[in-house]
């Protein structure tokens, strides 16, 4: 089934950081669309719930982009989040995928069976970056697999430019390349 038939209107943003303006924002952002990816929100596993009252119509999961055992130095960074509209009429089951660069989300019904993945990819720096970039994209295989029947829709920030000829490129390619199969 094709997304656009649907109607549903999905919206991807990166927010470098969550606070009050940024709120007011996300808070636009969902009242013209019926999905929102959102990365970076910078929240810890506590903050998450802040995420539940930006918005009286949309729910959220979330996940915290680092490890709260860690000691952090400046300011926190990665998470990524899930918004979608309550009313959709929609059954609802958040999907653990035991990393802190993806989230997911099963969004489905009698007629439509959505699988909703949002990522906070690493940049391309090392091999240790290259090695979790892959990770992930198999998380995301492994995952799919388990919902055969499921629109998978996947979003985020890869933190890759298409246009260069790079190893993370490289696998982004070959993973969408293997969903078309």
């Amino acid at each position: 089934m094709d997304v656009n038939k649907l109607g549903l209107k999905l919206i991807s943003y990166n927010c470098r950081g969550f606070n009050a303006y940024k709120s007011m924002y996300i808070s636009k952002l969902l009242s013209t669309c019926d999905i929102l990816f959102l990365q970076e929100h910078w929240l810890s596993d506590e903050q998450l719930c802040t995420l539940n009252s930006i918005s009286t119509n949309h729910s959220a999961v979330g996940i915290c982009g680092f490890d709260k055992s860690e000691v952090l130095r400046g300011c926190p960074y990665g998470g990524c989040a899930i918004f979608w509209r309550s009313d959709s009429g929609f059954l609802v089951r958040v999907i653990d995928t035991n990393h802190n660069r993806v989230c997911a989300l099963r969004l489905y019904n009698s007629d439509v069976d959505l699988l909703l993945f949002n990522v906070y990819m690493p940049c391309e720096m090392n091999d240790s970056t290259y090695d979790e970039f892959c990770y992930v994209l198999s998380s995301i295989s492994s995952i799919s697999e388990l919902f055969p029947d499921a629109l998978l829709i996947v979003g985020g920030d890869f933190n890759v430019d298409l246009t260069r000829h790079t190893s993370h490129t490289t696998e982004l390619e070959r993973f969408c390349d293997g969903l078309k199969s």
